[in-house]
């Protein structure tokens, strides 16, 4: 993680100035790298810094992919079809890595991983090697002042506080409460990690669509509010059953969620005042950098909420997170610079 937030920073400055091919390769050389140090580990230091190497590498490749697809003409749904590939690819990644590491052993699977990174640039290289990243009229501010004019606008506070933020808090009962749950009703390793594979089938299969659909009916507001309020409906039902069956179907209706409302946010984002003033891949360095954030806050609230029961727990998640989106809600329809902001983020 932290391997990955250092590369963030890096990349987004270096895109500009190397190109995204170096940026690119200079990551798979060190995912590569790190993933054959993991293998031939034999202590833990040596094996936590292998993994941070590793994460630096694959920080500096999504940094350089996620600017390339942002810079696309249907931006919203090439987000949804670059998630869905990336939920495929993480997806299928863990239940392979999992089976070859039960017959051949993890030392043998990092050094797989090492050649696997090759072959994925040998395709990047032959598949990719047209594109360019789109060019802005960046300001010559500094960043300190474009990251002054960022937390300045009020936009971005409420997108983040309202939306932004609860969404990936919301999202952590995938990763982080539906395991400790199915795991004290005795469900097995391989039940949860079907629930997984089951949230992502969603994204994999509706983000593309759903995402097309939103962008030409909705537009970016509208579809970040029912993707949000697709996100109390989850947390609501496990509210009212509090089963497995209902935990199941609350990572089910995430993933609805997160297949179309990841493209809306990412193009609101960029349309932020600060954001789409700056270079685009500095644009996409802030917004990794605040899903990294995000994502670790998420965690960290449920076990504060969960400390007063799980139901409970969950309840109040849910209750403060449909309060926030009230509040952008009356935010968005009210305020005229609101308005006028959805041309530039639709």
């Amino acid at each position: 993680m932290l391997g990955g937030i250092l590369a963030i920073i890096f990349a987004g400055r270096s895109i500009n100035k190397r190109g995204w091919r170096n940026v690119f390769y200079l990551g798979a050389l060190f995912l590569a790298a790190g993933n054959l140090l993991s293998g031939f580990s034999v202590t833990v230091i040596a094996y936590t810094l292998s993994r941070a190497v590793a994460g630096w590498g694959l920080g500096n490749i999504l940094m350089t992919i996620r600017t390339l697809v942002v810079s696309l003409p249907e931006r919203n749904v090439a987000i949804a079809e670059f998630g869905a590939g990336s939920i495929a690819g993480l997806n299928c990644g863990a239940v392979m890595g999992g089976m070859l590491a039960d017959r051949i052993g993890y030392n043998a699977v990092f050094c797989l991983a090492a050649i696997a990174v090759v072959i994925s640039v040998i395709f990047a290289r032959r598949l990719m090697n047209e594109f360019e990243v789109e060019a802005r009229g960046a300001t010559n501010a500094s960043a300190l002042a474009n990251f002054v004019n960022f937390i300045a606008d009020k936009r971005a506070i409420v997108f983040l506080a309202c939306i932004f933020i609860p969404y990936f808090v919301g999202g952590a009962f995938l990763d982080y409460y539906f395991p400790l749950f199915a795991s004290s009703n005795q469900l097995s390793q391989s039940d949860i990690s079907r629930g997984i594979l089951l949230n992502g089938l969603f994204i994999i299969y509706l983000g593309p669509v759903l995402s097309r659909f939103c962008t030409e009916k909705l537009g970016n507001i509208n579809g970040m509010i029912i993707s949000m309020l697709i996100v109390v409906c989850a947390l609501g039902t496990f509210i009212f059953f509090g089963n497995i069956t209902a935990a199941f179907v609350t990572i089910i209706l995430l993933g609805i969620a997160e297949s179309f409302g990841i493209a809306m946010k990412t193009s609101y984002f960029l349309g932020l005042k600060g954001i789409r003033n700056l270079e685009i891949n500095q644009g996409i360095a802030y917004f990794s950098g605040m899903v990294n954030l995000s994502r670790m806050a998420g965690p960290i609230l449920y076990g504060m909420a969960l400390s007063l029961g799980m139901r409970m727990g969950v309840g109040i998640i849910a209750l403060v997170i449909l309060i926030l989106l009230l509040v952008f809600i009356i935010f968005a329809k009210v305020n005229p610079e609101q308005k006028d902001a959805l041309s530039i983020s639709n």
